[in-house]
């Protein structure tokens, strides 16, 4: 059976192995410029082409599913940030 730092592995790997990042080079500059304002990023995140708003979609999901089980699975966001970012 697998647990959530496997999961969280499989994930980190996928997100390597892909040819350009889920916030393209185009974007970067406006991304980090926007990170401190949830109104300036979610306007970010909605001009990604569509795979990208896909696949950042789908990872937030399961970022906040760790999240929320924080309590059993040990995971804080500090501990996950420093694995997804490290």
């Amino acid at each position: 059976m697998f647990d959530i730092s496997d999961t969280l592995l499989i994930k980190c790997r996928f997100l390597e192995s892909l040819p350009e990042s889920v916030i393209p080079l185009d974007k970067y500059k406006q991304a980090l410029d926007a990170a401190q304002s949830y109104p300036l990023s979610k306007q970010v995140v909605s001009t990604l082409p569509e795979v990208h708003f896909n696949v950042f979609y789908y990872l937030m999901a399961f970022l906040r599913v760790v999240l929320q089980r924080e309590t059993k699975n040990k995971l804080t966001a500090e501990k996950l940030g420093k694995t997804l970012f490290s």
